[in-house]
């Protein structure tokens, strides 16, 4: 017959009573409200926890933080994702460390978040491996916005940048979401490198009404590389570079970029510059050497380091 200590007993439920994380953790979760097949409740920050068997233990960029807390809206940040942990009466959070840092920044002491009450239930290890399931997938079934997606609402709202480069696309009958048609002919007439052109559109100073120019009045906009980033790019730092030669550098290459293809410019840039990874500095590097003969424009963009290029 098994013989129970009664005392031992009450001594131990008056402990847990008087407990007071316990007594925060019943709290909370007392007020647990569900909403259709989900359960939410305002929890104290000190009671979340992060396990770092399975998060992310890099150093948090401040960088990111910053620009989190600076354009933080309520509306726009899920509640974290949480987990109780009964035996600690904590919460681990697997989903929204940075949402919880930029919070604790604010000075909360309070914040909301999804409660998973199935993993309540599970023994510690089995709960352990499923926090980390959910850790490693909370993105898969994100659809994130793209540029071209957001633009629309962008220049609806008023966005510097994207009202610039919409009336320069307006201006010129320029798209800036892909048409219709099939492979190369769904970029004629396109800007497809409408991500470059906005940051371009965001700088205080910027020539990207002298690049439209160059690209649309040359013919360049009726083919598929027109409006390649890496061209949009390469006309800004030559404009850029050379501010007092933007009429000089924009009538000289019109006339030029009239008999030739982008594919062309590319071309010379693989063949005079075959050590240069990047596709955009080729085609800085092409340009200014075809300007340098022309109109004498200096080489200040870079020094060719006695270089051979073919003639143009």
């Amino acid at each position: 017959m098994t013989t129970i200590n009664f005392a031992s007993f009450n001594n131990a439920n008056i402990a847990a009573q008087i407990n007071p994380e316990k007594e925060k953790y019943d709290m909370v979760m007392s007020n647990v409200q569900k909403i259709g097949n989900k359960y939410f409740a305002t929890v104290p920050v000190d009671m979340i926890i992060f396990d770092p068997a399975y998060q992310r233990n890099e150093v948090v960029r401040e960088s990111k933080l910053k620009a989190l807390a600076e354009n933080w809206i309520d509306a726009l940040c899920d509640p974290l994702k949480v987990a109780p942990h009964p035996e600690v009466f904590k919460l681990a959070c697997y989903d929204g460390s940075h949402r919880y840092i930029t919070q604790v920044s604010f000075g909360r002491r309070m914040v909301v978040c999804e409660i998973d009450m199935e993993l309540g239930n599970m023994e510690p290890k089995a709960r352990q491996i499923e926090e980390a399931r959910r850790f490693a997938k909370q993105s898969d079934n994100v659809d994130r916005l793209s540029v071209v997606q957001k633009h629309d609402a962008n220049v609806l709202i008023g966005n510097k940048a994207n009202l610039l480069v919409q009336a320069l696309c307006d201006q010129y009958n320029i798209a800036v979401k892909p048409g219709k048609a099939r492979g190369r002919l769904k970029m004629s007439d396109t800007l497809t490198g409408l991500g470059k052109a906005l940051q371009i559109a965001a700088r205080e100073e910027n020539h990207l009404a002298d690049t439209f120019e160059v690209i649309c009045k040359s013919g360049w906009n009726h083919g598929a590389d027109g409006f390649k980033g890496s061209t949009i790019e390469a006309l800004e730092v030559l404009y850029n570079t050379h501010p007092d030669k933007v009429d000089e550098i924009t009538a000289t290459l019109i006339k030029w970029f009239r008999k030739v293809e982008p594919e062309y410019i590319k071309a010379l840039g693989n063949t005079n510059y075959p050590m240069r990874k990047s596709e955009q500095v080729k085609i800085i590097l092409v340009l200014e050497d075809y300007l340098h003969r022309e109109i004498g424009l200096p080489y200040t963009y870079t020094e060719r380091h006695g270089i051979k290029i073919a003639e143009i």
